[in-house]
């Protein structure tokens, strides 16, 4: 959507009352030509329609966040409700700026990691705010890639040793997950290799070594597939995901949505792992499980449950 900050107002305008189709004037019409496709998510559409503009400037969250409930209690003759808002699209466009708000607070406050050893930065990719260190002055560029449920934390022992080594070492915290920003979008391997990409060209700014855990090597394998010309080698530790000899596409589904079931099933299995994290991460990694420890355990925990 073009124009300035009176257009995108009407344009947001046109998104809050969407769903009563009262006011069908140019920019409900637009915005209804993009909701099947800017919908892919329950509550995504606003992202996908308006996420640019808190970014560039062209509105504020405050102000989105104002124009919300403003419409919330024209709607419903002043009343605000305590416990859920009154429609869709309101309820997406003030989940998506708190959002923001939260993981803008969260980066501010993040400058040091949590146990204090290095800086935690910030990269900003498609208006997202994205966690990440390096730790060096010379040497080669060594990336590293966590796997589900981690954070660049996860390589904290590694980090500084391998600077020591005479690298210069990169760990970032993808999209989704840790203390990076979590927004309501579609999440795919693609995704994640695209990040990785734009973090290799824009960050780092040479072709590195990747180093990938888990999905995190299924992640760099992409990567190293597509992109070769960014990357020198590739070193996979338990890596996850279709790396197979003669492997010659990557598969990528078009569309996920998420089910009510599905929901559920992730709660049960958050409650789960609350019971079995500990004992599952010693026995994936059995040579030092005494790291595995109650921050580390604690962090991953908190790094899921944020996300569901």
């Amino acid at each position: 959507m073009g124009g300035g900050t009176s257009n995108a107002l009407k344009a947001l305008g046109a998104y809050l009352r969407y769903l009563e189709g009262t006011e069908r004037d140019h920019y409900w019409w637009e915005i209804h030509e993009q909701m099947p496709c800017a919908e892919s998510l329950d509550g995504a559409s606003f992202t996908t329609l308006f996420g640019p503009a808190p970014f560039l400037g062209i509105l504020s969250r405050r102000r989105v966040y104002f124009e919300a409930l403003k419409y919330t209690k024209e709607r419903d003759s002043g009343f605000l409700s305590p416990f859920r808002y009154s429609s869709a699209t309101i309820a997406a466009t003030v989940d998506s700026v708190c959002s923001m708000e939260w993981y803008l607070l969260v980066s501010l406050k993040s400058q040091l990691s949590d146990d204090r050893r290095f800086r935690i930065r910030i990269w900003r990719w498609k208006g997202y705010l994205i966690q990440y260190t390096v730790v060096g002055e010379e040497g080669p560029a060594t990336l590293l890639v966590h796997g589900f449920g981690a954070f660049l934390e996860h390589y904290r022992d590694n980090i500084r040793a391998i600077a020591e080594g005479g690298n210069r070492v990169w760990a970032i915290t993808r999209l989704g997950f840790g203390k990076s920003e979590k927004p309501n979008i579609e999440y795919t391997e693609l995704m994640w290799a695209e990040m990785l990409r734009d973090f290799i060209t824009e960050v780092v700014g040479e072709p590195a070594h990747l180093v990938g855990n888990s999905i995190g090597g299924y992640i760099i394998a992409i990567v190293a597939r597509l992109w070769p010309a960014l990357v020198k080698s590739v070193v996979l530790i338990n890596s996850g995901g279709n790396v197979i000899p003669g492997y010659s596409s990557v598969l990528f589904a078009k569309e996920r949505r998420t089910s009510g079931a599905s929901w559920l099933g992730a709660k049960f299995l958050l409650f789960c792992l609350r019971l079995t994290l500990k004992d599952i991460v010693k026995n994936c990694y059995p040579s030092k499980t005494e790291r595995v420890d109650s921050w580390l355990i604690d962090e991953m925990l908190r790094a899921v449950s944020s996300s569901m």
